[in-house]
């Protein structure tokens, strides 16, 4: 891997943008510090990659492949597809050792009486 890529994703839904960003472990810490953003997870600190979604305050979702290096993110490539609805996912020797989904983080919704 040469460097870090941010990739904009085709919208699902209009106004629903989403961003992937893949890269070695350190270009991935580099680039979520200078985006203000929350370090890798506890639970996948220390796998040859590790994958895991953000929801930060802009309300845009980031999926991010973080991997030791080139051979190890080739290596995760086959797995990665089938483990679409998970929020995390740790994988060593390319297969995944740890698995998970966030907690549900309920949203509130003002309603405005009407007139």
């Amino acid at each position: 891997l040469e460097r870090a890529a941010d990739v904009a994703l085709p919208p699902a839904a209009p106004g629903k943008e989403a961003l992937m960003v893949i890269g070695t472990d350190g270009m991935i810490d580099s680039w979520l510090a200078r985006h203000a953003l929350p370090a890798r997870p506890a639970e996948i600190t220390a796998a040859d990659v590790a994958v895991w979604t953000l929801l930060p305050e802009h309300g845009k979702p980031i999926a991010v492949i973080s991997a030791r290096d080139a051979a190890a993110l080739e290596t995760a490539a086959r797995p990665l597809p089938h483990y679409g609805r998970q929020s995390w996912l740790a994988i060593e020797g390319g297969k995944v050792s740890r698995k998970g989904l966030w907690p549900f983080r309920p949203q509130s919704v003002t309603v405005l009486p009407g007139s």
